[in-house]
This record gives C-alpha cells, sequence and structure tokens, in this order.
C-alpha cells in the first residue's frame, strides 16, 4: 500500500535539453571530431611513434626453411597413409584461436586434407571438419611430430 501511494504522489516529467541535441555524420564533422582525429594521426606519425603492426609477422630465415621443408614433403597425411608425395599448402597449427607460429606448421593436400574436399573423396579435409580430422589421423601435433623426426632423418641429425 506504501508503494502505490509514494508512486501516485511523484511528479514525472521529461527532462529538457538546453541545447537540442545533432545527429548524423554531418554534425560530427561539424564538431569538428573528423578533422581532429586526422590531425592526431599525422602528429603521431611525425613524433616517431610507432604505428600498430597485424598480427601476421614475416618468418624468420629458419622458420622458411622448415617451411620450405613441409612444403617440400608433400602433404603429411597421404604419406602416412599411402607413402604417396602430393604437392601440399603449409598449414599454420592453430590454437585458442591463434597461430602458433611459423614453426608449427604441417603440409596438408589442397583440395583434399587442407580444405574443400570433394564430395564422395575418402579424404577428411582439416577445414572445416576439425574433430573428424584428429579423429581419423591425429592431432596436429602428432603430424607436426612426425615431420620433425622426418626432418631429424633426412639432415642426418637423428644418429
Amino acid at each position: 500500500m506504501c508503494f502505490c501511494i509514494w508512486t501516485l504522489r511523484m511528479k514525472r516529467s521529461p527532462l529538457k535539453r538546453k541545447t537540442p541535441m545533432n545527429r548524423g555524420a554531418k554534425s560530427l564533422k561539424a564538431a569538428g571530431f573528423a578533422s581532429d582525429r586526422k590531425q592526431e594521426h599525422k602528429l603521431a606519425l611525425k613524433s616517431g611513434t610507432k604505428r600498430l603492426r597485424s598480427r601476421k609477422v614475416p618468418p624468420t630465415l629458419e622458420e622458411r626453411e622448415w617451411m620450405s621443408f613441409v612444403a617440400s614433403f608433400g602433404c603429411v597425411v597421404c604419406w602416412l597413409q599411402k607413402k604417396v608425395k602430393s604437392p601440399c599448402a603449409v598449414h599454420h597449427i592453430v590454437e585458442g584461436g591463434q597461430r602458433k607460429g611459423h614453426m608449427w606448421t604441417i603440409g596438408l593436400c589442397d583440395p583434399g586434407h587442407h580444405q574443400g574436399a570433394p564430395t564422395g573423396s575418402e579424404k577428411i579435409s582439416r577445414h572445416p571438419w576439425k574433430k573428424r580430422f584428429e579423429a581419423e589421423y591425429g592431432t596436429e601435433y602428432e603430424l607436426h611430430s612426425y615431420l620433425v623426426e622426418q626432418r631429424k632423418l633426412l639432415d642426418g641429425k637423428g644418429k
């Protein structure tokens, strides 16, 4: 009962603005926001501050050698299944939505084991069927460790 009396006694009136509210992109330019942002960007470039870099870092010499080995080795899955050397795409291992790096790559044939396996093919693509791919062929880390062993054997470091 007390609540009802309190609400009846309250006077409700809309808040009134002293100045009208501008809307849209025209008003932002008129207010000077767009030009200020451009000026700040020019000042930042002149002052020598670093610009934001993209997350894709170019590979080092060692990483380039590893990726060229992966590309020359061919598709790991085709090699493990049929001992067939097939041309491949270098696939970066992704964990938690981010690439592990250029040293964490494996070779997967494209189209086929990497992505876009033809309908009716016995191949299971990594994209978009990661769980089926790993259940059939093993995890990407297992395939990567196999590649590391093969490189050691080919380089004569396995002795």
